[in-house]
């Protein structure tokens, strides 16, 4: 199984995993054989990348830190309670906590497997697919930092509505086409204090969990909003959810250069103790596949293959399936080389999705 653009998707590859639509329906089911027509709707939905069967690395497994139905369940459950507290309904925690619960047992299930985290979902539902993409990274830090499940509860909650007040946002402003940049700004800025209004008007969500919604935006250096505050001052919460949401963002919008994951490691390094917390950031990067699995790279040695495995602590240095030798001729029966054990292999090329 690969990992390929949908850029470069063409009829007769046969899909690899399901593909899922915005209401967690299956819309391709794995091993569908691909057609234009598909190819074109995979496009309007906002599909990115897609899973392909290729020969022998059909054997590719690749392993997610929260089951797919547990994915499917957490997105529809937060648009549910988002749409009902846009119509002034009551946040309903008694539907939320088994929610977070699953996810902080699931992640304390297998805490070695790194999160391959790609964009292979409608984007349709980006609002909740981001909100629990979110929540699963801010918990993986969490976890690496030793957090107890209470605590990593409290930070999920957080983590999933840490945006909840935008739903109080003057669309008319933000949509304006004739509004200025600075007016949209001052009003998307709103959003921190809109959401921790929500959430700390409710007495079962801790106030650590809406002081995310509230400091999210916060910076490193004391440059962020709505209160300028600065290193520890901001809540250790609000430090993990800032660094996960940006990374879910990279994960997700920037996609029309190379593999989103490295643009994203890049930018979080490139801004340890200016946006982001560097401790933190380097915590996090322990526990992400930079290559996620199906990615095909080239060695220095020239050897060509996909990545199976993402390894903790690893992240630069997967276990790749050779299939095309220093020769450039293809291999009826691949090899597989361990970065982590082989000092003088490394990646020099990957297949991007330009």
């Amino acid at each position: 199984m690969r990992l390929v653009s949908i850029k470069k998707a063409k009829p007769g590859m046969v899909i690899g995993r399901n593909i899922y639509g915005a209401d967690g329906r299956v819309l391709l089911k794995r091993n569908t054989l691909l057609t234009e027509g598909f190819i074109v709707k995979l496009k309007e939905l906002g599909m990115y990348y897609i899973y392909i069967k290729e020969g022998d690395e059909d054997k590719i497994v690749v392993d997610d830190v929260i089951r797919e139905e547990s994915r499917i369940k957490a997105i529809n459950m937060t648009r549910q309670i988002v749409e009902k507290i846009s119509k002034g309904q009551d946040f309903n925690v008694t539907k939320v906590k088994p929610l977070t619960n699953t996810i902080v047992d699931e992640l304390l299930s297998d805490p070695n497997l790194m999160l391959n985290l790609v964009s292979i979902r409608a984007q349709s539902d980006y609002l909740y697919g981001h909100s629990v993409n979110v929540a699963v990274l801010s918990g993986i830090i969490g976890i690496a930092l030793g957090y107890n499940r209470e605590m990593l509860k409290d930070l999920t909650i957080g983590a999933l509505f840490h945006d909840i007040g935008k739903i109080k946002l003057d669309k008319e402003i933000i949509e304006g086409k004739n509004i200025s940049d600075s007016s949209k700004e001052t009003e998307i800025r709103k959003h921190t204090e809109y959401g921790f209004e929500i959430l700390r008007k409710n007495m079962e969500i801790s106030l650590h969990s809406a002081h995310i919604a509230y400091q999210h935006h916060e910076m490193y250096n004391g440059n962020g909003y709505p209160r300028q505050l600065k290193g520890e001052e901001i809540s250790e919460y609000a430090r993990i959810v800032a660094i996960a949401n940006t990374y879910e963002q990279f994960i997700n919008d920037k996609v029309d250069n190379d593999i989103a994951t490295i643009s994203a490691v890049e930018y979080l390094t490139e801004n340890c103790g200016i946006i982001f917390d560097p401790e933190l950031v380097r915590v996090f990067l322990k526990s992400i596949a930079i290559y996620p699995t199906g990615t095909r790279v080239t060695l220095n040695t020239g050897e060509k293959g996909v990545v199976i495995k993402t390894q903790k602590n690893h992240p630069t240095r997967p276990i790749i399936h050779i299939d095309t030798n220093l020769l450039g001729i293809k291999l009826k029966r691949g090899y597989n080389i361990d970065l982590s054990t082989r000092e003088a292999y490394f990646i020099i090329d990957y297949e991007g999705v330009s």
